[in-house]
């Protein structure tokens, strides 16, 4: 469940690149990338959603193979 978890989270962080326009929740998450990142910019979305999918895919691997 961890997996699925911090998968969602990363494609929210990647859905907040190209819909921050939509909703509240995702201009929060581009002014996370915006201003708490080191290379502040948009595009570390693109980072978190990366570290997101290698954790939670790695975890969610784990998780399935200990069945």
């Amino acid at each position: 469940m961890l997996g699925l978890y911090i998968l969602a989270w990363g494609f929210m962080f990647l859905a907040s690149y190209y819909f921050s326009h939509k909703t509240f929740f995702f201009r929060a998450l581009i002014w996370v990338c915006e201003h708490f990142s080191c290379p502040a910019s948009r595009k570390m979305a693109f980072f978190y959603f990366a570290i997101a999918v290698a954790i939670g895919g790695s975890s969610l691997f784990s998780g399935i193979r200990a069945l």
